[in-house]
């Protein structure tokens, strides 16, 4: 007896009477089942397809592993182009902790996956053979660009300036980028990417939507966008985190002056042991983010704030008045808090007369704001840390309620247990005591090909 042929797409589904709908709902719903999804692209080709697309949405490669011995990059390279029908469905490329990783791998491993949508690196060491050798004028701009990324993330990397700025020039548009360097201290070559020399390079003409940085240097900052004037004319919301450097509010409204399309703003946190007290230091009349010049910024809808606590709800009032004292254009429509650390001390109204008439001062102030603007003061708590039950959040409640009466009564103060900005931030991006809890994370599979939720 011959062999029965394999079933085409349109006799499977007289077979099975399922509506295509329906096979998708059942794929998507084991987008993070492998076995499962393997077992599905056996069934018929119609089901391979639908499978194969979550089975191969995010390649993830590292090589530093638990166990094993992790091919090399020349193999990654080798495996990709030779996969097309891989390649097509693979919308995720994830490098983390990875040693002298080519450049030109990199490249030709880009150059496979016309589908990419986030690109991501997490203490990546970038080699370029011919930058170490030649200097960063042998590498020439990019000939062919590829489609527009959703996100961007390149964490505690190390690589040259002509690299990074290479990399960006690959895409046209990038929804959101995160840039972050934690460890540029102790980084001691002057040509990385972190003192960003763009003396050699030309100006992107890449489009960028959201743009995330944390503890960069400002000189790189300034320059970055300086230099590429398209990115800094396109940015719609800001968010600038500080652990080991200070931001002052006199030049970062110098570069928000420069940003045309912004709409919303993140500054903070400041660091305790040295943002705070130069802050403080800089503006001992309180009127620190006069100087942010907000109200040139003629897009904007929102500012937020970010601060830590280290003492009390005084302290919380001095922080609040700064953001509130801040000139906004007539577009501002919101005005965010979010605190760091916990809360105890909101059990009680402020008791002291000092307390009281702290909060009594930014209640008349908040009021006296443009009756558009509303407020909304946030516990940015570490979404690893259990959250707070609902008895703390009556307290948290209770305690705005009674602290700012005023703006209260008025419908215009919303406060939440966790700010919605810092939901989606990776953990790591909060503390540096937090990132080095974030280093053991699993890298068994080599490379892995996975899907994520």
């Amino acid at each position: 007896m011959a062999p029965a042929l394999p079933m085409t797409e349109t006799e499977t589904m007289k077979r099975f009477d399922l509506p295509v709908e329906l096979w998708d709902v059942i794929t998507e719903y084991l987008r993070d089942d492998t076995d499962s999804l393997k077992s599905c692209s056996l069934i018929c080709n119609a089901w391979t397809h639908r499978s194969q697309c979550r089975l191969f949405d995010t390649l993830s490669y590292s090589d530093r592993r638990k166990s094993g011995v992790a091919p090399p990059p020349d193999d990654l390279v080798s495996f990709i182009s030779t996969s097309p029908h891989i390649a097509q469905h693979i919308h995720t490329l994830d490098l983390n902790r990875c040693t002298n990783f080519p450049f030109s791998s990199l490249l030709s491993i880009l150059s496979c996956l016309r589908n990419l949508r986030d690109l991501k690196f997490d203490q990546v060491d970038i080699f370029d053979e011919q930058g170490d050798s030649g200097g960063t004028q042998s590498l020439s701009p990019p000939q062919q660009l590829m489609g527009p990324l959703k996100v961007f993330s390149f964490i505690d990397c190390n690589a040259t300036s002509a690299v990074f700025h290479h990399i960006l020039g690959l895409f046209p548009f990038i929804a959101h980028i995160k840039l972050s360097s934690g460890l540029w201290s102790s980084n001691t070559r002057s040509d990385n990417w972190t003192m960003y020399d763009s003396s050699e390079l030309s100006s992107l003409s890449l489009t960028v939507d959201a743009l995330y940085i944390y503890n960069l240097r400002w000189d790189t900052i300034s320059t970055l966008l300086r230099h590429n004037s398209t990115i800094a004319k396109n940015i719609t919301s800001l968010r600038l985190s500080m652990v080991f450097e200070y931001y002052s509010p006199r030049v970062v409204g110098e570069l928000l002056v420069q940003m045309s399309s912004l709409r919303h703003v993140h500054i903070g946190p400041y660091p305790t042991h040295l943002g705070s007290s130069q802050l403080w230091m800089e503006y001992s009349h309180g009127q620190a983010f006069q100087d942010l010049r907000l109200s040139q910024c003629h897009q904007l809808e929102s500012a937020e704030y970010s601060f830590l606590l280290t003492t009390n709800a005084a302290e919380m009032a001095v922080h609040l008045a700064l953001l509130v004292q801040a000139d906004l254009p007539a577009s501002a429509r919101e005005l965010r808090f979010s605190f760091f650390e916990s809360i105890p001390w909101c059990a009680a109204p402020p008791k002291s007369e000092a307390d009281r008439e702290a909060w009594t001062l930014l209640d008349r102030r908040m009021l006296h704001t443009p009756s558009r603007i509303r407020f909304c003061i946030s516990n940015a708590r570490d979404p690893r840390t259990q959250a707070l039950d609902w008895q703390e959040v009556s307290v948290v409640q209770a305690f705005f309620d009674a602290a700012l009466p005023g703006v209260t009564a008025t419908g215009r103060l919303t406060h939440s247990v966790l700010s919605p900005h810092l939901v989606s931030d990776p953990p790591y991006l909060l503390t540096p005591q937090a990132r080095v809890k974030t280093q053991a994370r699993d890298t068994s599979a080599q490379p892995e090909i996975r899907t994520e939720v």
